[in-house]
This record gives C-alpha cells, sequence and structure tokens, in this order.
C-alpha cells in the first residue's frame, strides 16, 4: 500500500476528522516544497499547519520556541539558550518544571537541516514518524492496532506529558509509538482540546500496523454489540 491508501485506511477506522500528519527530518528540502512563510510561536503550532498544507521549516523557523528548538535536534545559540534558561526559570518558580529535567529532555538524533510537516496523504517523499491528535477512544484503537496493548513481559509504551514536543524524540528513541498527555503549551498554541491526546508513530511501524487496525476496529465494534447484550439483559433482570 502507498500512504494515500494508507492514511485512507487510518482515516476511516478511526473516524478521524482531520489529515493525519507526516514528519520528515531531511538534510535538504524536497523539489518543490516550500519553505514554511508564517512565523511560529512553537514547534508544535507546525503540526497543526501540517494537516492543511506541506511546507519546510529550518533551524530559524523553530526559534521562538527555545523548547522545541532543544527537542527538534537543532543546535541553540548562546542568544536562544539564554531565552530557555529564562523559560526555564519560570517554570520552576512556578513549581512547574524543575530545572533538573533538562538534562533529560531528549531531542532528534537523526542528522538533519529541515523538518517536513504535511498531510501523510500528500507527502512527497518517505516520512519518519507519524503524528495524530486523537481522542481516547481512538488512541484505545490505534493502540491496540500498534500491539501497545498486547500483555507481554517488558512491554514498552512510553506515555508521558511535558512538553509535547518530546514525545518525537522519545518515539526515534525507542524506535516505537509514543503517547503524549500533551502540555498547557502545545493545548495552547494549537488549540488541543482538553479531551485530545498525542500519539507519535515511526513510520514502519504505522504501515505495518495498517491491516491489524481493520481488524481492531471490527472486533471492538462486534464485541460493543456483544458488551450492550449483556448489560442490557443483566440490567432488566435485576
Amino acid at each position: 500500500m502507498n500512504l494515500i491508501e494508507i492514511a485512507k485506511i487510518w482515516e476511516k477506522h478511526l473516524s478521524l476528522t482531520q489529515p493525519i500528519v507526516a514528519i520528515a527530518f531531511l538534510e535538504h528540502p524536497p523539489e518543490k516544497v516550500a519553505r514554511s512563510s508564517e512565523a511560529a510561536p512553537s514547534a508544535c503550532t507546525f503540526w497543526r499547519r501540517g494537516q492543511q498544507q506541506l511546507f519546510y521549516a529550518t533551524a530559524e523557523d523553530h526559534e521562538n520556541c527555545p523548547i522545541g528548538l532543544m527537542t527538534m535536534g537543532f543546535p541553540m545559540t548562546t542568544e536562544k539558550g539564554s531565552e530557555a534558561e529564562s523559560l526555564i526559570s519560570t517554570m520552576a518558580n512556578l513549581h512547574y518544571f524543575n530545572p533538573a529535567e533538562v538534562a533529560h529532555i531528549q531531542t532528534i538524533k537523526k542528522s538533519h537541516q529541515v523538518v517536513v510537516y504535511g498531510p501523510l496523504s500528500e507527502f512527497p517523499t518517505e516520512p519518519d514518524q507519524i503524528l495524530l491528535l486523537l481522542t481516547p477512544y481512538q488512541m484505545m484503537i490505534a493502540i491496540e492496532s500498534l500491539g501497545g496493548a498486547t500483555w507481554a513481559e517488558n512491554q514498552p509504551l512510553g506515555t508521558f506529558g511535558r512538553p509535547a514536543c518530546a514525545a518525537l524524540p522519545k518515539a526515534e528513541q525507542l524506535n516505537s509509538s509514543t503517547i503524549s498527555l500533551g502540555c498547557i503549551g502545545a493545548r495552547t498554541y494549537t488549540n488541543l482540546p482538553h479531551e485530545e491526546m498525542l500519539l507519535v508513530v515511526p513510520v514502519a511501524e504505522f504501515a505495518k500496523a495498517t491491516e491489524q487496525l481493520v481488524k481492531v476496529a471490527s472486533a471492538n465494534q462486534q464485541l460493543a454489540c456483544f458488551h450492550n447484550d449483556k448489560k442490557r439483559a443483566i440490567t432488566m433482570g435485576m
């Protein structure tokens, strides 16, 4: 299956109302892909834009978000390092963030000069990661399809909160799907509803799980009928 077919299957079986975002970390932008033309207050802002349009962004385009600049694997200038320290200090003063955590925030390791964002169905090259903004129900179906709900010894599943953008390097490190509950910055900049969260999936895992998604979605529909019948029978018998 190609990316267009894969995108349609996921959109159908998760009942998605917005396009799936694909992300690629490249040394050079693909031909005929334009650079982001609007200033972005955060790295996660590009996620929303990537649902509607295809573009690439440079380190400079990410500079309004020092934390995002770090997680996306771009070098930090002295000036941006100072801004990051100021932001971390503010977070620490609010008892939101412990400065000691900074040393443990992961960054994208793949060598790159640009990041390409765009709808999966329109992506011009092989993406590195797939990004979905999902409700808990949609997340349940997606994780079951990806094998993240499988009962097994030492089953890896990264789930965490802030910063939401760190879900990308976390998925790269684990080479596995990663859930982020989001952070207040991402929810503000992307208008992410309270009832949605973030799922980041390496593209190979995403493509591999597509066939399983169809089976899992069907199984859940059938089990919903079973459980509803059981609930009705027991309730009526009380």
